[in-house]
């Protein structure tokens, strides 16, 4: 019995092993994995080869992060073909992609930007921060499954949607961000409150919006840093989102050599 037991909590794993690495394939966003090991039906499965696949498997894994450390995949079990990546960075903007979620992290944003505008071998509180955060909507997924249920019709779109947030500030004072739509959205394409329409962003919303973000703080120049007081992200009525900002400030930055 504890044998019969043993074989069948190894054809488990496999199982899910297989599952894995046919996920991974499909996803394309993996380098093609060749495990050591295969299995055959009727053929009892030793738990070493099992775990030598899998161990194959994780340092696929791996070996992806360390070929791709600029992509960040907001969903990849969902959307998988979506990444964002890092602009390209002047003067002394410095950036970092964040996929995980820490404790007590001081930023747990998943694109953060820092400029430190005025040099300095020490300490500094002369900096421009701009933190963006793109998260799956998966409430929004689940009430389009639901919606799809009772439709006699397919869908013609994806139930993908993206949360958006973000923090900006300069020398730790904040500035001011809000989200605006034109009025013939609320109650009709969304809840009736001013904003909502951040916490249901399409893949392809985002990846308009965030590089006018960037444009309006001039992440790429050498020779300024821009940091806003307010900046507003206004839905119209043809979905597109401009983005604008009040109280802009331009600081001269000159990168040594």
């Amino acid at each position: 019995m504890a044998l019969v037991n043993k074989t069948l909590s190894a054809i488990r794993s496999v199982a899910t092993f297989l599952c894995v690495v046919l996920n991974f394939a499909s996803f394309h966003i993996y380098a093609a994995t060749e495990v050591p090991n295969t299995f055959n039906s009727g053929t009892p499965a030793l738990a070493s080869e099992v775990n030598e696949n899998f161990s194959s498997v994780v340092s696929s894994i791996d070996s992806h992060y360390s070929r791709f450390p600029d992509r960040y995949y907001p969903d990849w079990r969902h959307d998988p073909s979506f990444y964002l990546q890092l602009p390209t960075l002047g003067g002394f903007w410095g950036g970092r992609l964040l996929s995980e979620t820490h404790l007590d992290a001081r930023s747990n944003r998943n694109l953060n930007f820092v400029n430190r505008y005025e040099p300095a071998d020490g300490y500094t509180d002369k900096r421009i921060f701009l933190g963006l955060s793109i998260a799956p909507a998966a409430d929004a997924a689940a009430f389009r499954l639901s919606k799809a249920k009772g439709q006699s019709d397919p869908l013609t779109y994806s139930v993908n949607l993206y949360t958006f947030s973000m923090t900006h500030h300069i020398d730790g004072n904040n500035s001011s961000i809000l989200y605006t739509e034109d009025e013939s959205l609320l109650g009709t394409r969304y809840p009736p409150v001013q904003g909502i329409w951040r916490f249901y962003m399409s893949r392809e919303q985002v990846e308009e919006m965030l590089p006018k973000i960037y444009s309006l703080l001039k992440l790429s120049s050498n020779e300024i840093a821009v940091s806003c007081g307010i900046i507003t992200l206004h839905m119209n009525s043809d979905l597109t989102i401009d983005v604008s900002g009040d109280g802009c400030v331009e600081i001269g930055t000159v990168v040594p050599g």
